[in-house]
């Protein structure tokens, strides 16, 4: 399973709007100790503020938690090609 980076992507995009954590408390209404510690990977938003922060920095959901469904097909591919060769192998009597 894939680690939730949400911490550094709020940054990163507090960052490429060039407010501080400060501004971006403020227009979301937590403290900047909140703001902090998500950054820091100490806690996570609350799920009721996911969207508006997604809203606030006017990106998909799928941006805001690095989803990337095209990475995630191939990772399947992969897998599903790996078993393939497994199961071959069984079947053929290479591998018991």
């Amino acid at each position: 399973m894939a680690n939730i980076n949400l911490g550094l992507k709020i940054r990163e995009l507090r960052k490429k709007k060039g407010i501080t954590q400060e501004a971006l408390a403020s227009a979301l209404s937590v403290s900047p100790q909140a703001v902090s510690k998500w950054e820091s990977g100490l806690t996570y938003p609350d799920m009721s503020i996911i969207p508006i922060i997604a809203g606030y920095f006017e990106v998909s959901l799928d941006t805001l938690f690095d989803y990337d469904l095209k990475e995630i097909k191939s990772k399947i591919k992969k897998i599903i090609k790996d078993a393939n060769i497994y199961f071959s192998a069984i079947l053929n009597g290479i591998l018991k």
